[in-house]
């Protein structure tokens, strides 16, 4: 009874503790599902590899290529004008005219100080040439330099002179000795040489002419049987009955095989001896060589030795004449200062006379520059002088010409502005050194400033006022109803570049740190995917009207999001909807 009580209250526990555990997840299902329907709805897509375009505009004024300006030669009044302006002239018309000019007191004054210079220069060329001679100064600084270098050799040789004796004595000693062992060795070398140069070479050169004749005999004798040989067996039989016929195996005239091999054993033998005795005297001579090597050498040092002999003969002679050693510091300190004295006496005197040259130079270069410029003074205001005429330089229009009779010119005053309008138009623009990136030479800018034209790229250099970020961009300009000064805009659509990470512009977002992106994580739980939205700061590198490109290392293969019903927050949880990808 007790057991079966027992059982009914276990499967009462067991049918309880499954009905909790379903009613639990009953409600985390629901619950999960409710909150699902509250979070922020988003779509998020992967970053495209695309390309950016962008458009740039700059302006410009437009220049002429070929024009030239029109200058009064001097200061007059005008005569007569024959042009009026923006009238088409050609090269050499006459403009207008000026009045002659009056005496010319300025030109007479230049004339009088060219004179006056020309008479000084032709007198300075009479007086005598007297250029700077260092000869003495030179040889005095020789003879103080060798001087001192003898002081300091003496006071070496006082500081010294124990160790100089006792070095020269045994120097003495030694080298003596060494010629008494030289000498006493050269004895047993030449009666060597005598040796082997007559009596062992003689011998051997007399016994190799002996084997060469032999060799000679029995060479002849195994040429005559090889010849019988070849003769018994070249020539046909004529009578084959005859015992004697050279083609008879049998004609006792044939040598024997057996004989011609004793004979060209006997001439190898001879030709090994001779080679054999060639040997011997070729390693006569080599040693006789070297004998007469050891006996040169030992010749040659005696002499070196007899020389080291008197060397140290005359050092021990000259060391009894060594000065003490304070005697020998005087006279070092003596002609140290006779030296440097001998050196600035020199180094003073030239850095005087290159005063003086230089001085004379300027001054000749300044008179000489002087008279220059007063001969082309006078030669411009004699020509000045007689001109009235003003005239077109070149072909064109006139531009800036307003101007009557009497009017007062003055030197250097612009007069007129001719403008070539068939040596056609330019203009420079100024972009950015990225925007140029795509530029090219021959490349045609749009522009709304002229019609029925074209606008072609001849040329792209630095800015001058900004050259890392600034270019400038040459242009050539082709229409019709151009003037010069007029200002021109013009667009033109460049390729930033081809871009890893391209999203649309509204995945970007920006708050006071900067740019950033939401990017979309996943985890996978029980009841499916959990999505967050995760803030990542990115750098922007280019942009256009839609889309942006954003840098490599802010994002790699992630998912970011484009779209959101609201504000999102870093780490906010988030629900994905199936929106249609940006493009």
């Amino acid at each position: 009874m007790e057991e079966k009580k027992m059982s009914k209250r276990k499967i009462w526990v067991i049918r309880a503790t499954v009905a909790f555990l379903l009613l639990m997840g009953l409600l985390t299902l629901f619950s999960q599902t409710i909150m699902n329907y509250s979070l922020t709805r988003v779509s998020a897509q992967y970053p495209e590899y695309n390309t950016i375009m962008t458009s740039v505009k700059s302006s410009a004024t437009l220049e002429a290529v070929t024009k030239s300006e029109v200058k009064a030669f001097a200061d007059r009044e005008i005569e007569f004008v024959y042009f009026y302006d923006m009238q088409e002239v050609k090269a050499g018309d006459l403009l207008l005219t000026v009045k002659p000019a009056d005496e010319n007191e300025e030109l007479e004054q230049l004339k009088k100080q060219l004179e006056e210079l020309e008479l000084a220069e032709y007198y300075e060329g009479k007086l005598p040439s007297n250029k700077p001679d260092y000869t003495t100064m030179e040889l005095a600084i020789e003879d103080a330099k060798l001087a001192l270098s003898e002081a300091k050799t003496s006071l070496s040789n006082a500081q010294n002179k124990n160790a100089i004796i006792s070095t020269a004595r045994a120097n003495l000693s030694s080298a003596q000795a060494d010629v008494l062992r030289l000498e006493a060795e050269l004895v047993p070398l030449a009666e060597l040489l005598t040796d082997m140069e007559g009596e062992q070479l003689t011998t051997l050169t007399d016994e190799r002419g002996d084997i060469a004749t032999d060799l000679e005999i029995a060479t002849a004798t195994l040429n005559d049987l090889l010849a019988r040989q070849a003769a018994a067996t070249d020539v046909p039989a004529t009578d084959p009955t005859d015992p004697t016929d050279p083609a008879d195996p049998t004609d006792p005239a044939a040598p024997t095989d057996e004989e011609i091999a004793l004979a060209r054993a006997e001439v190898d033998r001879l030709q090994a001896e001779l080679d054999a005795k060639d040997a011997q005297i070729t390693k006569l001579n080599s040693d006789i060589d070297a004998t007469r090597a050891t006996m040169s050498s030992k010749s040659n040092q005696i002499v070196a030795k007899q020389k080291v002999v008197e060397d140290s003969n005359a050092t021990l002679a000259e060391a009894e004449q060594y000065p003490t050693v304070d005697q020998a510091q005087r006279n070092v300190l003596l002609a140290e200062i006779s030296f440097a004295q001998a050196e600035k006496a020199l180094s003073d005197q030239k850095k005087i006379d290159g005063v003086d040259a230089e001085k004379d130079q300027y001054t000749d270069a300044q008179t000489q520059k002087q008279m220059d410029d007063l001969r082309k003074k006078i030669e411009t205001l004699e020509e000045l002088s007689i001109k009235t005429d003003i005239v077109a330089p070149i072909d064109g229009v006139l531009t800036n010409f307003n101007w009557t009779p009497g009017a007062k010119l003055t030197k250097d005053q612009v007069v007129a502005t001719i403008v070539d309008q068939n040596g056609g138009f330019k203009a420079d623009f100024v972009f950015s050194a990225a925007d140029v990136q795509n530029f090219y030479i021959g490349m045609e800018l749009n522009s709304t400033s002229i019609y029925d034209g074209t606008i072609r790229v001849t040329g792209i250099r630095p800015d001058p006022n900004n050259p890392r970020d600034s270019r400038i961009v040459s242009t050539s300009v082709e229409a019709e109803y151009l003037f010069e000064g007029i200002l021109i805009e013009v667009n033109a659509n460049v390729q930033s570049g081809n871009y890893s990470l391209v999203v649309p512009n509204s995945a970007i977002h920006e708050d006071n740190t900067g740019s950033f992106v939401y990017i979309l994580k996943s985890k996978r739980g029980p009841l499916g995917e959990r999505y967050t939205a995760v803030k990542v700061s990115v750098t922007v590198l280019q942009t256009d009207g839609k889309r942006s490109s954003i840098e490599e290392g802010s994002i790699q293969s992630e998912s970011i999001i484009t779209r959101s019903e609201k504000p999102l927050k870093n780490g906010e949880q988030v629900r994905l909807e199936d929106y249609q990808q940006e493009v």
